[in-house]
């Protein structure tokens, strides 16, 4: 299914589902959406974050590169967690994985 990040999220983020632990989760993608795109993803986690519950647990779970130096890059795996929004980095790693040192 071709779909923008944040159309797909608007649909399956919706509504809480009792019961189930939601996960989304991406790997070097942030990179290619553009501002406004990045934004609308933000907030409809945010959203979803705001309506989770005990019962209906959401995680964004993340693989990203975050800029450490002059074009330097590592990459952390993070989780933030609702409710509450806590966030963790639970592992940073080389490009696209291995290897892989947790946290």
């Amino acid at each position: 299914e071709r779909l923008a990040a944040s159309a797909f999220l608007a649909r399956e983020l919706a509504e809480p589902r009792t019961g189930v632990a939601t996960v989304v989760w991406h790997s070097v993608v942030r990179q290619y959406l553009d501002p406004a795109e990045r934004s609308a993803v933000r907030h409809l986690l945010d959203n979803a974050g705001a309506r989770a519950t005990d019962d209906a647990p959401l995680a964004h779970l993340s693989l990203e590169p975050e800029k450490v130096g002059d074009g330097q890059f590592r990459f952390e795996v993070r989780l933030r967690s609702w409710p509450g929004g806590g966030r963790r980095l639970l592992a940073e790693c080389k490009g696209h994985g291995p290897p892989v040192v947790w946290s």
